[in-house]
């Protein structure tokens, strides 16, 4: 009678110790670290190939924590090119995500002129914008990180979590950081 009581205790440990395991890694796993707090706004927009903007750095830069019109406008497009010269009257559209309602909105260019940037890539408080990346984690995620995708804007901080925002399109590839709203 004793032995078998020795062999259900046993039979017991033996089930539960893996199910114990199982449970904790994917606790672990599944519920990220630290949560990511953004403290500043950031403005982007979207490279727009049906408007052939002449540029060679992008629309906008940042210049003195100003935004401005890239001066780096090719002047001189080979002939019998599509490129459009009007960056002055048809600018790109600039969005605002707004860190505290975690959204986002458009906003004139003279509005954005108002605002002091930092086109740094890692904002003030240590976050950074990225678009998703992909890499195989093999059979089970949980034992090999997330499993990320290009169609997707993350926020991630320096220890490398990250937290997915929405920019409202799913024009993932041609999303352009501008700069921190200081």
């Amino acid at each position: 009678m004793e032995n078998d009581k020795k062999s259900n205790i046993a039979l017991i440990l033996g089930i539960a110790i893996p199910l114990v395991v199982i449970i904790l890694v994917a606790i672990f796993a599944y519920i990220p670290r630290t949560s990511i707090n953004p403290k500043y706004d950031f403005l982007y927009y979207f490279r727009d190939y049906t408007n052939q903007y002449c540029v060679s750095d992008g629309v906008y830069t940042v210049a003195k924590g100003k935004i401005k019109i890239s001066d780096n406008t090719l002047p001189n497009a080979p002939k019998g090119s599509e490129c459009r010269y009007d960056l002055e009257t048809d600018p790109p559209k600039i969005y605002r995500y707004d860190a505290g309602k975690g959204g986002h909105y458009q906003i004139s260019f003279e509005d954005a002129q108002k605002l002091t940037l930092d086109n740094n890539v890692i904002s003030p408080d240590g976050l950074s914008v990225r678009r998703g990346d992909y890499y195989n984690a093999g059979i089970f995620e949980i034992f090999g990180g997330t499993n990320r995708n290009y169609n997707q804007i993350n926020l991630v901080n320096n220890s490398g979590d990250t937290k997915p925002i929405e920019i409202g399109t799913s024009n993932y590839y041609d999303f352009i950081f501008i700069g921190w709203v200081i």
